[in-house]
C-alpha cells in the first residue's frame, strides 16, 4: 500500500473527530441557559437542593437544544464560597439538565450555569476555560441569603475579654461613696447652722 492511501485511514479519523466536537464547540455560542426551578437563596448552608434548568441556541428563530455537553451548575455564596455540579441531561437529546448540589456557606448570592472547557498550553499545562452562559432571569432566584452569624469574641492569652464596663465598677462604687459623704456632711453643717440660730434667738 502507498503512503498515499496510508494516510486516508488517518485522515478519515480526525474528519470524525472535528464532526463530533463541532456541534459543541458552535451550539455553545449564543447559548441561553433557563431555570426550571426557583432557587431560594436563604436555603440552609450544607443542605441538598435539586436543580433543573434548561440549554439551548436559537437559529433561525428555531430553539435547538445543547446536548451531549458537560454542562455545570455553580452556586456562589455571599462569603465566597461556592459548590458545583454537573448536570445529567435527561431525556437524552433534550438540552434539560438536572442536579442534586450543596448550599455554601452562608446560603446561596448567585447562581451560574456554564459548560466546561480547558485550554492546554504548549508545555502541556492545561486550565480550566469555561464558557459561562448568561445570567439566569432574577425572577427564579428569590429571598435573601442567609446572614452569617458574627464569630465570637474569645478573649486575650491571659483570658477571656470581661463584659465592657467592669473595670469602671470600682470607680463608679468610689463615686458614689465620695457623693453619699458629700450629702452626708452639707446635711450635719445645715443642723449646725439651723441649731446656732435657734440659740441666738433665744439669747
Amino acid at each position: 500500500m502507498s503512503d498515499r492511501y496510508r494516510c486516508i485511514p488517518a485522515m478519515l479519523a480526525v474528519m470524525g473527530i472535528l464532526a463530533i466536537s463541532a456541534p459543541l464547540v458552535t451550539a455553545k455560542e449564543g447559548a441561553v441557559a433557563i431555570l426550571e426551578t426557583v432557587i431560594h437563596r436563604d436555603a440552609k448552608p450544607g443542605s441538598i437542593i435539586d436543580v433543573r434548568w434548561a440549554v439551548f441556541t436559537h437559529e433561525n428563530n428555531v430553539q435547538r437544544p445543547v446536548t451531549g455537553a458537560p454542562i455545570f451548575v455553580r452556586l456562589v455564596g455571599p462569603d465566597g464560597s461556592a459548590s458545583e455540579a454537573f448536570g445529567v441531561e435527561s431525556p437524552v437529546g433534550s438540552g434539560r439538565y438536572a442536579a442534586s448540589i450543596a448550599v455554601p456557606s452562608g446560603g446561596i448570592q448567585d447562581v451560574i450555569a456554564g459548560m466546561r472547557g480547558d485550554t492546554c498550553s504548549e508545555d502541556g499545562v492545561c486550565q480550566r476555560a469555561d464558557y459561562i452562559f448568561p445570567p439566569f432571569d432574577e425572577a427564579d432566584i428569590v429571598g435573601d441569603p442567609t446572614v452569617l452569624a458574627p464569630r465570637a469574641v474569645s478573649g486575650s492569652a491571659d483570658g477571656p475579654t470581661p463584659p465592657v464596663g467592669v473595670g469602671l465598677a470600682p470607680i463608679i462604687a468610689l463615686g458614689i461613696a465620695f457623693a453619699l459623704a458629700g450629702s452626708f456632711g452639707a446635711a450635719m453643717a445645715a443642723r449646725r447652722r439651723a441649731r446656732a440660730r435657734a440659740e441666738a434667738v433665744g439669747r
